[in-house]
């Protein structure tokens, strides 16, 4: 059976990770951080930002 689940963040606030439930979510989950979130793997804090995709 397939759901699909709606999660509302207010301005600012941080959504949990799933993958403690769901362990494949980890991958997609560090994929949306690389590309949204704090941080990017592997680049220095000085390092030109730039889009990953």
């Amino acid at each position: 059976m397939l759901k699909n689940l709606k999660y509302f963040l207010k301005p600012g606030e941080k959504a949990k990770s799933i993958s403690g439930i769901y362990l494949g979510a980890l991958l997609i989950e560090n994929e949306y951080q690389d590309l949204f979130g704090k941080g990017h793997l592997y680049l220095t804090p000085n390092s030109p930002k730039a889009p990953l995709a």
